[in-house]
């Protein structure tokens, strides 16, 4: 880890639905023979400690590229299982890091009508940051998340901010893509976005399963920078680095 940044922007700007494509490939990534036994073994003790934990079907990025104001993404198939197998101690010591799935996931900068973002204290279950401040985000989902036979990561976005906040589905609007990142610690791609509720935040739970807690900032740039330097320490590092590609939002164009 030492010298490496954890964080590598792959675009940035405002990408409408319209301006990213994905394309599936059915298969899976091909992972040396004798590491699917590590793999069980890796996930049978993550659901013994994490008893909410289930395996769920994810997309794998193999692909990424932005030209011309328009994000092109492959992506193959992958699960929760292999995540967090190939996470796990005994697999990196086994076999190192390279080649294993890549699993494409969102992160969510949500705004109330009366212009509040949202935040939520993690919960203790969570698989990672737990007990700290961070948007509703997850992986893109592979059995739920398509429109029109093509993978939608717009549609992901929606339904994380959805499932974690418990608001109605009609109640989101807008949702824009405001770059990408790749997080090397996890190996992950992660899209940002930021959308709009049509409710005020005093009509929001004060709690959720997701979240122990919910709390709101003032949208403007001033009060989120202030919100980055003050909160630090309690802010998810996915979290704090999606904050500051949406600060630098209105002064760079899309990647070309």
């Amino acid at each position: 880890m030492s010298g490496r940044q954890q964080f590598e922007t792959l675009a940035q700007g405002r990408f409408s639905k319209d301006s990213v494509k994905c394309i599936f490939e059915n298969h899976e990534r091909d992972l040396p023979k004798d590491s699917y036994g590590i793999i069980g073994l890796a996930w049978d003790a993550f659901q013994r400690s994490h008893r909410a934990a289930f395996d769920d079907d994810l997309f794998d990025v193999l692909d990424f590229s932005v030209r011309q104001k328009l994000i092109r993404i492959k992506l193959g198939a992958t699960s929760y299982r292999t995540f967090v197998g190939t996470r796990s101690t005994q697999f990196v010591r086994s076999f190192g890091t390279k080649g294993i799935p890549n699993p494409f996931a969102v992160r969510v900068l949500t705004r109330t009508a009366d212009e509040k973002m949202v935040f939520g204290l993690r919960s203790e279950w969570v698989q990672t940051y737990a007990h700290r401040l961070d948007a509703p985000a997850g992986f893109v989902d592979r059995g739920r998340d398509w429109s029109d036979r093509s993978p939608d990561p717009f549609k992901a976005a929606k339904r994380e901010v959805e499932e974690e906040l418990q608001v109605a589905s009609d109640d989101i609007s807008d949702p824009v893509c405001v770059g990408v990142l790749f997080d090397a610690d996890f190996d992950q791609t992660v899209m940002i976005f930021q959308c709009h509720l049509d409710s005020e935040a005093a009509l929001l739970k004060t709690k959720t399963s997701e979240f122990e807690e919910i709390r709101f900032v003032n949208s403007s740039s001033d009060s989120v920078l202030r919100f980055l330097r003050t909160e630090k320490r309690l802010i998810s590092p996915q979290c704090a680095e999606s904050l500051a590609l949406w600060l630098r939002r209105d002064r760079v164009s899309p990647s070309s």
